[in-house]
């Protein structure tokens, strides 16, 4: 989620310093596209706050690397392995 409304805003911030009709047309209607830039701005920054949330219900980056690091069955052999056939399925 945030790296799609990241790209959705930083594409619509884009088109209008491309092309001058597409920066005339955002200022017909300037308070849709302004709500719609500062809806996109925050859900990027909500959901980039939630891989680093601390709580202890929430699914975070922080909780998968002390998972994969406490199990000794997380090992690079099966990460490659995993990779691999994963890989050459997809090749088929």
């Amino acid at each position: 989620m945030a790296t799609k409304s990241n790209a959705a805003y930083l594409t619509i911030l884009a088109l209008a310093a491309a092309d001058h009709e597409v920066f005339d047309k955002y200022n017909r209607f300037a308070e849709f596209w302004t709500l719609t830039s500062f809806a996109l701005q925050r859900t990027f920054f909500i959901s980039f706050g939630r891989l680093f949330d601390a709580r202890r219900d929430s699914v975070s980056v922080n909780r998968l690397i002390d998972a994969t690091t406490s199990d000794p069955s997380f090992s690079r052999r099966q990460h490659r392995g995993i990779a691999s056939a994963s890989y050459n399925d997809q090749r088929r």
